[in-house]
């Protein structure tokens, strides 16, 4: 053993010289080589300053009896300005309950250098302190963790740690127990930086590849908190078997505005990433008060298999604030049990939890998909598609069905030709056992070509409740909106039953407002089948059935290209509990839209009129070109209301026929039950409706019959006096003759002389 030292003080030279198993040594200012085969025992290095340990072996190939080592029968501790070097096949061990550390340093930087070498100690590390282990085997030394980042201090010159693992077979003292890598962060500042490079890490006792179960197993956590900190992790091509992956905040901490951010990837089919994990969680901020700086994003994308059990953006049920991000991005494998995205319990946090999918994606899941918080103030909980041909699946959907009062968490799929699978229950609010009075919730499909499948019937809204609670749905948004941006490649949703709730509560209490709204909205571009994705959606009931509150719950059908195939549509109940607050309506807005239903019910209590607007209604919105034809076998419509919009209709018409339903048995009718808008300047009587046999085989029509406005000469003459005088101004300003500007603006839009009446037409 070589020993180099320009400073002797404090030190006794023949126990520095001598290796003894019973003296501990205190390296300062000193240069220790160990090589050539030397096998060093030393009771341990305490204190370690200014110093460098090199230990070279004699090869790789060496048996571990002839390797150069150095062993220590206790702890390995500096204060961070010292370096280890290990190389060429080197062993450095401590006893089996001791560990090497390496504290902090405010004038230059220690750690470790390992090249194809054998560490059998527990790492524990500073903030100042840089690890880079190649090539080499790595075990621990104690059973709560084998690497320990600690960045406690950011505000020397020197701050950030550094690990690096590349190529390297790790391992803990007992499999299944403690962290594989714990970060705890909480210094202001601190700079962190993680990359494990074709790393395997086995801590798990007993696992299952399905996303069920995994029984002992060690964590990799990444606690931080410290203020405006930035910690880094990189994993690309590594096997890790583990109980807990945790990124994120982790106590309540006032001081937390730091950042994370987590990638995880492969490089090819050959060269993946493989991860089974219990859990995987992603955290923002738990601070008492809000915390908009806080970020905590983990990127898992390009050829990972991933296994986890649970998923959990957000910490449940607590304070969040700042943003928790999990993007499952291209090429990922992923099994899972359950999804949770949560959203915040504090009034005003400004919290975002988001969970992404990429493009060529897939994610099977076992057990349910669960949006929002109980007792959620604020915040966004988001679940959404972004890329291509990317799939996920559960058995159960769930918006959360504790208290809420604010906050909005939704569903939504963008990019293209996408696909959700919904094997069990499908809840947007459907399901409440305690009180709900605000926020928003809902299940957006947009993008081009996307599919939504649900086995089972989706409730919007208030639907089911559990008495054995005190519950009570004032004020919530619940909605599910679909079209595609393709006429060619629509978005398909395949679902056995929707339900559209209103407000209601097991106590009424007087004073309190019962305003909750449910839409189900198809706005272009739609095909809308039952959950086979051929039959008919079995029922779509808009508006709850029995007692209502108040509210309102509207199925609207708009854009145009939408087919839609329902064997029962009801909307609104015969129900005398019905509040005359309470409205359902189905909107069919503008042409060239399909809704073919084989029983069609419009109901609304007996006491209701036209004025309450309230109860069962059909509302027809023209468009430019005219309506869209409900298509029915059966009809029972006479006791709800009827309304007619030709606001947005254009040209001229002269007793105009419109089909608004046709039938292929009789149609009831109650005319005081129907409300026509006319177009600016029509007459009284300009549109009426009628009750005609089909012009084409059996069955009935109820159709509109339409005549337009057409002003007389001397309002037409007034017109173009008025055009005149303005074409006269316009004349007189810069770029084209006058001449060639009325020509232009002619051309280009004609000018309405009245409504239905153009010039150039």
């Amino acid at each position: 053993m070589d020993l180099e030292t320009n400073d002797w003080k404090d030190l006794d030279q023949a126990d520095r010289v001598v290796p003894s198993a019973d003296v501990t040594l205190k390296l300062q200012n000193v240069t220790l080589n160990i090589n050539d085969g030397q096998q060093i025992v030393q009771k341990g290095i305490s204190g370690a300053y200014f110093a460098t340990v090199n230990i070279v072996g004699v090869g790789s190939g060496a048996a571990p009896e002839d390797q150069t080592s150095l062993s220590l029968q206790n702890h390995f501790t500096t204060d961070g300005q010292t370096l280890i070097n290990l190389s060429n096949g080197a062993i450095f061990s401590v006893a089996d309950g001791f560990f090497t550390s390496f504290g902090n340093s405010n004038s230059q930087r220690g750690g470790l250098i390992a090249e194809n070498s054998t560490i059998n100690s527990t790492i524990r590390t500073a903030s100042t302190t840089d690890v880079t282990i190649k090539n080499s085997v790595l075990k621990g030394s104690v059973d709560s963790y084998l690497l320990l980042i600690e960045n406690n201090d950011g505000n020397n010159a020197y701050k950030g740690t550094n690990v690096t693992l590349e190529n390297v077979q790790a391992s803990s003292l007992n499999q299944g127990e403690g962290s594989f890598i714990s970060l705890d962060l909480n210094g202001k500042e601190a700079v962190t930086s993680v990359k494990l490079n074709n790393v395997t890490f086995d801590g798990v006792t007993d696992a299952q590849f399905n996303g069920t179960y995994v029984t002992g197993g060690s964590d990799f956590v990444v606690y931080a908190s410290g203020e405006n900190s930035k910690t880094t992790v990189e994993i690309l091509n590594s096997d890790l078997r583990l109980a807990n992956m945790t990124f994120g905040n982790y106590s309540n901490s006032s001081s937390n505005a730091g950042t994370i951010d987590v990638s995880i990837s492969g490089t090819s089919p050959d060269q993946k990433t493989t991860i089974l994990a219990k859990n995987l969680e992603v955290h923002n901020s738990r601070a008492e008060s809000p915390n908009a700086g806080y970020s905590t994003k983990v990127t898992i994308t390009d050829y990972v298999k991933l296994d986890v059990a649970d998923v959990n953006v957000g910490y449940a049920n607590s304070n969040l604030s700042g943003q928790a991000i999990l993007n499952i991005g291209d090429n990922v494998e992923m099994t899972l049990n359950s999804l949770n995205v949560r959203n915040s319990t504090m009034a005003d946090s400004g919290s975002y939890a988001l969970f992404e999918i990429g493009s060529n994606t897939t994610i099977t899941g076992q057990g349910a998909l669960n949006l929002g918080s109980t007792g959620a103030n604020s915040g966004e909980a988001i679940i959404r598609f972004t890329g291509e041909n990317s799939s996920l699946s559960t058995s159960n959907f769930q918006t959360n069905n504790g208290v809420k009062n604010g906050g909005s968490v939704l569903f939504e799929m963008l990019g293209k030709n996408n696909s959700y699978y919904n094997a069990g229950d499908f809840n947007i609010n459907g399901y409440t056992i305690a009180a709900v009075s605000g926020g928003s919730a809902g299940v957006v499909v947009a993008g081009e070509g996307n599919t939504l499948t649900s086995v089972k019937r989706i409730h919007i809204g208030l639907n089911d409740t559990n008495d054995n609670n005190d519950w009570s749905y004032t004020g919530a948004k619940a909605y599910f909106h679909a079209s595609s941006s393709s006429a060619d490649n629509v978005a398909k949703i395949n679902v056995l039953q929707f339900t559209l709730g209103l407000s209601g509560a097991k106590e009424p209490i007087e004073g309190v407002t019962y305003d909750a709204q449910s839409e189900l909205f198809f706005l272009g571009n739609t095909k809308v089948r039952g959950s086979d994705g051929v039959g008919a959606v079995s029922n779509i009931y808009v508006g709850t059935s029995g007692t209502s509150l108040g509210g309102t719950a509207t199925m609207k059908v708009s854009g145009s290209n939408n087919d839609i195939l329902v064997s029962n549509l009801q909307i609104g109940n015969s129900d005398e509990g019905y509040s005359k607050t309470s409205k359902s309506e189905l909107i069919m807005q503008g042409s060239g839209n399909t809704l073919k239903v084989s029983n069609l019910r419009l109901y609304a209590n007996s006491s209701f009129v036209l004025g309450d607007n309230a109860g069962g209604w059909i509302s027809f919105i023209a468009d430019s070109d005219g309506f869209s034809t409900i298509e029915a076998t059966n009809t029972d419509i006479a006791s709800g209301f009827i309304s007619i919009d030709l606001s947005d209709l254009t040209g001229i018409y002269e007793n105009e026929k419109f089909t608004l339903i046709s039938c292929e048995n009789s149609i009831g009718l109650n005319e005081s039950n129907i409300k026509i808008t006319l177009r600016d300047g029509d007459e009284e009587g300009a549109a009426h409706i009628s009750i005609d046999s089909a012009d084409v085989g059996s069955g009935y029509e109820l159709n509109l019959y339409y005549t337009s406005y057409v002003p007389e000469p001397a309002e037409i003459a007034a017109i173009f006096g008025a055009l005149a005088l303005a074409l006269s101004a316009y004349k007189g300003g810069e770029g084209l003759s006058g001449e060639l500007r009325e020509a232009q603006i002619f051309e280009e839009r004609p000018f309405a002389l009245a409504e239905g009446f153009f010039l150039g037409q």
